[in-house]
């Protein structure tokens, strides 16, 4: 833009409006490119999972920390950690709930361990090794076929 074009709408008070307006519209921009960043880290990808027995949920609150909620009410977003940080995998019946933790590294080498939780007495049997817990299985009856993996999400999670 040249000075006398310049002078000119100086002169006329454009230079002043246009100004404002390209400085609103770069804060406009800039306030919502920057909260869309910041709700892409807090809590992205988080959800839970409400079709397990009695009042129990799995809760993954990030992605290092995947757990079994005991919950005050079903959908409610409150309650009790039972089993937790990290579960990898989890199994359910109508009645049971059998999950593998993964609680972090020792020496080098990943714990893992399991729970079977009893949704109708309150029972939980756990930490337990692999000889503990397929004893708890046979004692309970407990045939998994396959276990709901926690990564990628499961099927029936809700965000």
């Amino acid at each position: 833009m040249s000075d006398r074009t310049r002078e000119k709408l100086i002169k006329a008070g454009l230079y002043v409006v246009m100004m404002a307006v390209i400085i609103l519209l770069a804060v406009l921009l800039i306030k919502s490119v920057s909260s869309k960043l910041l709700e892409g880290f807090a809590g992205q990808g988080d959800w839970h999972y409400e079709a397990l027995p009695g009042d129990y949920e799995i809760w993954r609150i990030n992605a290092e920390d995947i757990r079994l909620i005991a919950v005050e009410e079903k959908g409610k977003g409150s309650g009790q950690t039972v089993v937790g940080p990290y579960i990898s995998a989890f199994w359910h019946d109508e009645r049971y709930i059998v999950v593998k933790q993964y609680p972090g590294k020792k020496d080098g080498n990943y714990d893992r361990f399991y729970y079977c939780i009893d949704s109708e007495t309150g029972e939980v049997s756990g930490p337990l090794d692999n000889m503990g817990y397929s004893a708890k299985c046979g004692e309970w009856g407990i045939q998994i076929e396959e276990w709901i993996l926690t990564v990628p999400k499961p099927e029936g999670a809700v965000w």
